[in-house]
């Protein structure tokens, strides 16, 4: 299996963007990049970063989407697919 991975960058985001964060589940709970919001603000909105699981948090420059991914050992293609059409419908 193949797969190919484009990323691109820019300086800022328009203000209507939604930014979809695919989170893992470690060894503690949801693996949260530096910058998101605390792991308690996310479960308290009963995200666990389970597969499917979408929490949007919204600020002054857009919707940042939480994308469930759940333990790395279990991913797949179709875990991101799952979360790309999730990011798609949530944003």
């Amino acid at each position: 299996m193949s797969l190919t991975l484009n990323v691109s960058s820019a300086k800022l985001a328009p203000k209507s963007a939604a930014i979809g964060i695919g989170v893992l589940i470690g060894r503690s709970g949801p693996e949260l990049p530096a910058g998101a919001p605390s792991a308690s603000v996310l479960a308290a909105r009963g995200f666990e970063a389970k597969p499917g699981q979408v929490s949007v948090v919204s600020g002054r420059s857009g919707s940042t989407v939480y994308l469930g991914l759940g333990r790395a050992v279990d991913l797949t293609l179709d875990t991101f697919r799952s979360a790309a059409a999730l990011l798609v419908r949530s944003g």
